[in-house]
């Protein structure tokens, strides 16, 4: 949840059409509500079921928590910096924007 606060600037850091997404998997929704609500994470917040994250998880090779990665406009996964590594971050999401 730290990252959250590094996360909100970044939206307006990039000033391009980058999607900021945030999935919830293997929580209660009422204890995801509470925190969307307390930490108002930048972009779009979802919660995924039990059932969605399993196949979320295998889609996406994603074995731990919290993790980070850019999908390309051709569904491509490539790993990413935490928001906390801003600098970083911002260097890898130009990059995959300029390939594109």
């Amino acid at each position: 949840m730290l990252e959250f606060g590094h996360a909100k600037e970044l939206p307006e850091e990039l000033n391009t059409d980058v999607a900021f997404i945030n999935i919830c998997l293997d929580s209660h929704i009422e204890s995801w509500k509470k925190i969307i609500n307390t930490h108002r994470p930048a972009g779009e917040n979802f919660f995924l079921n039990k059932s969605n994250g399993t196949i979320f998880k295998d889609n996406y090779d994603v074995y731990s928590y919290p993790n980070y990665f850019i999908i390309d406009k051709n569904g491509r996964t490539h790993p990413a910096a935490r928001p906390s590594h801003q600098e970083k971050l911002v260097d890898e999401l130009t990059n995959h924007i300029n390939k594109q």
